[in-house]
């Protein structure tokens, strides 16, 4: 099973603090993440987790948050099928109690075939969005949770050594516990 002991992980310089499942390797050890972005992934499970800091988009400010960066990583992924099944907003200080009230959070949870890297064969993921809109610094955290459910015969996964393929809902109880326990510990990152 993949959800484990706690492990919280310090993440930009120390100014954000999340639970990361125990399994999950940082990316940056093995290949270039760009600074306003940690990945971690787990090489037993392909599943991947990604924490991202972006300016909110002003040309889509009135839409949700979180329905938007799903559609953006599915275009950003050229992903062959993609769909959303589910939208929900969350409140910051009540939901998410490491968070400042009133901010913004939305999640969106769905599926898009979308290839490995530079493959062409695609792979079925189930993809879970939280966007954490801070409105006083124009800025959007994007934490994306990438849970494959069918991986193509000719992708590169099928070499990973999976022991049990990960159950949807131990991959949506990760997620959650991901988001919950967000912390900014020092919002001068945005400044």
């Amino acid at each position: 099973m993949v959800v484990a002991n706690e492990a919280h992980q310090e993440l930009f310089g120390g100014a954000i603090r999340v639970w990361i499942p125990q399994g999950f390797d940082d990316v940056s050890e093995i290949r270039q993440v760009p600074d306003n972005q940690t990945v971690y992934a787990s090489p037993a499970t392909d599943e991947s987790i990604s924490i991202e800091i972006l300016e909110s988009p002003a040309d889509h400010i009135s839409e949700i948050p979180a329905q938007f960066h799903f559609q953006q990583l599915a275009d950003d992924n050229d992903a062959i099928e993609s769909a959303l099944g589910s939208i929900e907003n969350l409140r910051a200080g009540i939901d998410l109690p490491n968070l400042r009230t009133g901010e913004s959070v939305s999640i969106a949870i769905g599926t898009q075939k979308i290839a490995k890297f530079n493959e062409t064969v695609p792979n079925t993921v189930n993809i879970y969005v939280a966007v954490i809109r801070l409105a006083r610094e124009n800025t959007d955290i994007l934490i994306s949770y990438n849970h494959p459910i069918e991986i193509d015969a000719r992708s590169s996964s099928t070499t990973i050594e999976r022991a049990t393929t990960v159950p949807a809902q131990v991959a949506l109880t990760n997620f959650q516990a991901v988001v919950k326990s967000f912390t900014i510990v020092d919002y001068g990152l945005f400044a």
